[in-house]
């Protein structure tokens, strides 16, 4: 899953909820009441937890510290 190469390849924290795994820090870079870490895979935002997004052979997964704005 995209969560077990991220956990592979970088310092992550996480909380664990009964819907999957919640991301709060990569490599010391925390979450907070203004960012999230958001995973995109192939360019697109993930349509699911990346305890739950399947990887494919040479599919690309990226996490992006993003503002949380509200609409």
């Amino acid at each position: 899953t995209a969560f077990d190469l991220l956990k592979e390849s970088a310092e992550v924290e996480f909380e664990q909820y009964d819907f999957g795994v919640l991301i709060t820090a990569i490599n010391d870079q925390a979450t907070d009441k203004d960012h999230y870490w958001a995973l995109y895979i192939n360019g697109e935002y993930a349509q699911q937890g990346a305890d739950q997004t399947i990887l494919e052979l040479n599919d690309v997964a990226e996490w992006r510290y993003e503002a949380i704005t509200l609409q």
